[in-house]
């Protein structure tokens, strides 16, 4: 905390008197981790009472506690902290808009979305902020590949980023502000539209606040913005320290860096509530499955095949289609265990092989599209080491040609495969060949899973693979 102290006294002691100076703290993809707060708030404290608070989305989601209540947790921790803006990622939209809603009218500040709208749900493309006599324009954008990740008929609709820039831009310069801040979930670079190419297009913005990519960014320069990312869940937060000339009204300097939120002075309020949380979630986490405890090991091949097989007796789909689980969390020393789940007999362990809430569709599969979806499988897991399961009415081949046992299939499928595999996105474009099953999600199936195991005793513990060769 003294290097902070430092950071804001220094920076701009040369120009103290004749300039004025806008301190902003900035966050980003907290996913949840409550527990960060507290720490957070000394840094909060150290930057000023009149210190701009600004969150850059994927926010709500991310923890078995937070989920459990829809990111309301998050919600009342930013209000708590005082914060001006929260511009949503893509995660918070997952919770549904139902869910989002509520956090969304439950935020104190302003929620901003430059080119998005849900329903009835209209945010603020920019706002004008008056702090320390600078005058900041913030504007929010989220993620630029939302347009890719939603399903018709939800009803949010994302423009492109650009086009929505265009639209804001005359307004944010009649107002004639100091600074002109992108808030945007979006990394450096990135093939739907990378913040690089938006500092490039509108050289007018002074600084670039970026999420999604969990970078630690402390502040570089990025075409012709200051950019600046403050890593994930918490463990950084961003300070930055906008100069403005009093007499030109132009920015003299910006400096920045990322300080740990390591335990310093807290409020202890919010570090009982947090404290409160923690405990709610350690229960939660440790809830077995099944009564008893009894716990399966399994390796990860054969999740996905087991999983699929559940696709089908869970819903009305004749065949299904799964991705093989992520297991990142295990981080064995020796890589030749990262095919061996470590164990499942918790809602934790359950919560971090499926951490998102990926709903299950329906979609019609036909013969004609069997060559193209054999194509994406085969060049996806060479390509990214990701592999994918079917049961049902179309099976895979031991050299993965895929045959079926009718000429049209009802697959079920995530949401997420749905719109990342083009041969089904294509169908989204017929009501007639999809649609979703409410209330059921990847992790509830997943869930009925793992208790037909346990209880039936069907996998025990795995044998590790033999040693590899050098």
């Amino acid at each position: 905390m003294k290097n902070l102290l430092f950071f804001l006294f220094f920076s701009g002691f040369s120009f103290l008197l004749s300039a004025a100076e806008l301190n902003i703290v900035c966050t980003t993809d907290l996913h949840g981790h409550f527990e960060r707060i507290p720490a957070l708030s000394s840094v909060i404290r150290s930057a000023g009472e009149e210190a701009l608070k600004i969150d850059v989305g994927d926010t709500l989601t991310g923890t078995p506690y937070s989920d459990s209540r829809g990111g309301k947790p998050m919600i009342t921790l930013l209000n708590k902290l005082k914060y001006d803006v929260w511009v949503p990622g893509n995660h918070d939209f997952e919770t549904g808009y139902g869910t989002f809603s509520k956090r969304v009218g439950e935020f104190k500040g302003s929620v901003l979305g430059a080119q998005w709208s849900w329903r009835d749900i209209r945010p603020l493309p920019w706002k004008l902020f008056v702090r320390s006599g600078v005058r900041a324009a913030v504007i929010g954008l989220t993620d630029p590949a939302m347009f890719s990740r939603v399903l018709p008929g939800d009803g949010g609709v994302f423009r492109n980023e650009i086009e929505a820039l265009k639209a804001v831009m005359p307004q944010i310069h009649a107002a004639r502000p100091h600074v002109i801040i992108l808030a945007c979930h979006n990394g450096e670079y990135s093939r739907y539209g990378s913040t690089f190419t938006l500092s490039r297009t509108f050289p007018e913005i002074d600084l670039i606040l970026g999420g999604h990519s969990h970078q630690d960014v402390p502040g570089k320069r990025l075409a012709n913005a200051w950019f600046v990312q403050a890593g994930c869940y918490g463990k950084k937060a961003a300070v930055i320290k906008v100069t403005v000339d009093d007499k030109s009204g132009r920015i003299r300097k910006i400096t920045s860096g990322l300080y740990d939120t390591v335990p310093g002075k807290r409020e202890r309020k919010l570090e009982r509530l947090c404290l409160d949380m923690e405990k709610e979630q350690r229960r939660l986490e440790s809830a077995p499955l099944v009564p008893g405890g009894k716990r399966i090991v399994l390796p990860r091949m054969l999740i996905g095949k087991h999983l699929a097989e559940m696709f089908v007796k869970k819903t009305p789909g004749t065949a299904a289609l799964v991705q093989r689980p992520e297991l990142k969390f295990i981080r064995k020393k020796n890589r030749r265990f990262k095919n061996t789940l470590a164990g499942v007999g918790t809602y934790l362990e359950l919560y971090r092989l499926f951490p998102f809430n990926n709903r299950i569709c329906l979609v019609k599969v036909s013969r004609n599209d069997l060559k193209e979806l054999e194509d994406f499988c085969r060049i996806n897991a060479s390509r990214r080491k990701v592999r994918y399961f079917f049961a049902g009415d179309i099976s895979s081949s031991g050299n993965g040609r895929l045959e079926m046992k009718k000429d049209t299939v009802s697959l079920a499928v995530s949401d997420y495969l749905l719109v990342s595999i083009p041969v089904l996105k294509k169908k989204l474009n017929d009501p007639a060949c999809w649609q979703l099953l409410p209330g059921l999600t990847e992790r509830e199936i997943a869930l009925e899973m793992f208790r037909s195991l346990i209880r039936d005793g069907a996998a025990g513990p795995s044998t590790p693979p033999p040693p590899e060769r050098r």
